[in-house]
């Protein structure tokens, strides 16, 4: 696995594994020091940047207007002339507070009764995952647009995001991904 430098205030330099990105590790001098998502640290290492993630190509697809692509409407199969934003949220940070369980709180007040308030509960908390979330567009008719007004589930967005080969790609790798639409009205 690729291997980064992050600077710690201190000046120390910390290397950092590509699975860190976007989380915070720990300088010898004791500071949490936060780690930039992948893209800026293979910049700051001089890589070529070229995306290499799904998200990143998507991103750089919008970007350069090369996105939506579809021609005719997933919902109706009529020929597209408007545009609706899709959140697709692939991943999210689950933090977990380190400390006592509740009953490790119980025992603590049994065992040493009013003295337990001056025991220490809060050790700090431990973040998993990312937040990876993606605003798409989709290419859509007029007459669908109205329709959207109506709630959509979540099969019939992403039964409509798999004609899009990058979209498709997104939620083979996210399968659990939530999707919604976040703007229905019209621009």
């Amino acid at each position: 696995m690729a291997t980064y430098e992050v600077r710690c205030e201190c000046g120390r330099t910390i290397p950092v594994e590509a699975r860190l990105a976007g989380s915070r590790t720990s300088c010898f001098c004791g500071r949490t020091v936060p780690v930039p998502n992948l893209s800026q640290l293979r910049r700051a290492a001089g890589e070529t940047a070229i995306p290499r993630t799904v998200v990143e190509r998507i991103r750089l697809a919008i970007r350069a207007g090369e996105l939506p692509d579809n021609r005719f409407c997933p919902f109706n199969g009529r020929p597209v002339d408007d545009t609706v934003r899709i959140r697709v949220e692939c991943e999210r940070v689950t933090v977990r507070q380190r400390g006592p369980s509740w009953w490790g709180q119980f025992f603590s007040h049994v065992v040493f009764g009013w003295l337990a308030l001056f025991l220490p509960r809060d050790q700090g908390r431990d973040e998993f995952g990312h937040d990876i979330v993606v605003d798409v567009p989709l290419a859509i008719s007029a007459s669908a647009r109205e329709s959207l007004a109506a709630a959509l589930g979540r099969k019939s967005l992403v039964d409509a995001l798999r004609g899009t080969p990058l979209y498709r790609e997104l939620l083979e790798e996210y399968p659990a991904a939530d999707v919604w639409i976040i703007d229905d009205d019209p621009a």
